[in-house]
């Protein structure tokens, strides 16, 4: 089961002052390379590995929607 991004995130994807970052209005060429590097392990900066986990779930069009839609969600 994968937790909603929302969990850490926030409910607008805005992210927190310390160790998690905003997702709101990220480019999604960005958001999809680094979701794609934590899934095959490239990316490793993620606390306690929860990124890695998450990402390992998520298909190619998980994270292609999940982009799109955090993107339209600028400030």
């Amino acid at each position: 089961m994968i937790p909603p991004c929302f969990t850490c995130h926030g409910s607008q994807g805005q992210g927190e002052k310390q160790d998690i970052p905003a997702l709101s209005g990220q480019n999604p060429g960005y958001f999809i390379a680094t979701l794609k590097e934590y899934k095959n392990g490239a990316r490793h900066n993620d606390v306690y590995a929860r990124m890695r986990l998450i990402a390992e779930q998520l298909s190619d069009e998980d994270i292609r929607q999940l982009a799109h839609y955090y993107y339209q969600l600028r400030r």
